[in-house]
């Protein structure tokens, strides 16, 4: 019971952290993360190298999402939002999911269908 609100506390600090900080972001700087985001990689330095692997991490995030719902249209539709709002949207949909002692034996290294 305990690690289920440790995890529920991280996915909502997280969510939270991440949305406030993206708003200020954008607020103070220019809403196309995407052109900032390939500049990044196309200059061949660590900022590019860091956007390249959440990039990829954001991929894999969504594939799991289709995968876990045996690639339905439905989840198709809730990978391209994980895609593209990365934590803010995953971390909701793994409290809404509900399914915490699958991730937390996961993770404790006795896997279990997730």
């Amino acid at each position: 019971m305990k690690k289920r609100i440790a995890l529920k506390a991280l996915l909502s600090i997280q969510t939270l952290s991440i949305l406030v900080y993206t708003v200020s972001v954008g607020m103070n700087s220019d809403w196309n993360f995407i052109k900032v985001a390939l500049d990044n990689i196309t200059a061949l330095n660590w900022n590019g190298q860091f956007v390249l692997d959440f990039s990829c991490y954001l991929v894999l995030s969504a594939i799991w999402i289709m995968w876990r719902n045996h690639f339905s249209w439905k989840s198709i539709v809730i990978a391209i939002f994980a895609a593209i709002l990365g934590v803010v949207f995953l971390a909701p949909y793994i409290i809404i999911l509900g399914d915490f002692q699958n991730l937390i034996h996961c993770y404790s290294g006795n896997y279990l269908y997730i």
